[in-house]
C-alpha cells in the first residue's frame, strides 16, 4: 500500500532509512555497554541492603557480647556464678543474636526519618531513667537480670540518634533523676 499524495510537489519517503548506520559489531559492543550499565545501576540501589547488613553484623556481635558481660557481672554480684555454666551462656548468647541482628537491621533502614528519631530519643531516655532507677532502688536479684538488655538498648539507641537528640535524651534523664532525688518521700526527708 503506498501512501497517498495529497500535493504532489511533496515528497514522501515511502520506507524510512535509519538515521545511523551501525556495523554488527558496533551494535553488539553498544548492547554489552547497555547491560553493563544495568548492571551497574542494580547493584548501586541493591548496595544499600549489602551495607544495612554489615552495619547489622558490626552492631549485633559486640552489643551481644556487652549484654552477656553485664549479666555475667550481675551473677558475680550476687554470688551466683557457679550457676552460670558456660553452656548457659552460650545459649543465652545464641538467642540474643538473631533478635539483636533483626531490630538494628530494621532500626537502622528507618533511622534517618524524624518520627524514628524522636522515638528513639523518647526510647533512649526511657530506658536510661529506668536502667538508673532499677540499679538505685530494686536491689533484687530477679531486678537486676533487666538491667543487661536495658543497658544494650540505652548505648543503641543513643548511638542511632543525631547529636542533638542524643543530648536532649541524656538531659531528659539527667533532669528525672535529678526530680527524683529533690522530692522528699512520704516521711519529709529525702530518698538516698
Amino acid at each position: 500500500m503506498t501512501p497517498q499524495i495529497n500535493n504532489p510537489q511533496k515528497s514522501i519517503r515511502t520506507v524510512k532509512e535509519p538515521l545511523l548506520q551501525i556495523s554488527p559489531k558496533e551494535q553488539l559492543r553498544l548492547i554489552e555497554k547497555v547491560k553493563a550499565s544495568r548492571q551497574e545501576k542494580f547493584i548501586e540501589e541493591n548496595d544499600g541492603n549489602g551495607l544495612l547488613l554489615a552495619q547489622a553484623v558490626v552492631f549485633t556481635l559486640p552489643l551481644c557480647i556487652f549484654h552477656g558481660v553485664l549479666e555475667h557481672m550481675v551473677y558475680a554480684q550476687y554470688d551466683f556464678l557457679n550457676e552460670l555454666t558456660w553452656q548457659k551462656r552460650l545459649s543465652k548468647l545464641l538467642e540474643l543474636i538473631i533478635p539483636f541482628f533483626f531490630f538494628i537491621y530494621f532500626t537502622n533502614r528507618y533511622k534517618n526519618l524524624r518520627i524514628v528519631q524522636f522515638l528513639f530519643a523518647l526510647s533512649a531516655a526511657l530506658a536510661g531513667s529506668y536502667l538508673i532507677w532499677l540499679g538505685r532502688y530494686e536491689e533484687t536479684f530477679g531486678a537486676m537480670l533487666k538491667t543487661p538488655g536495658l543497658a544494650v538498648l540505652w548505648i543503641y539507641l543513643t548511638i542511632q540518634l543525631n547529636l542533638p537528640l542524643a543530648l536532649l535524651s541524656l538531659c531528659i534523664i539527667y533532669v528525672v533523676q535529678y526530680m527524683e532525688f529533690s522530692i522528699p518521700n512520704g516521711m519529709g526527708q529525702y530518698r538516698q
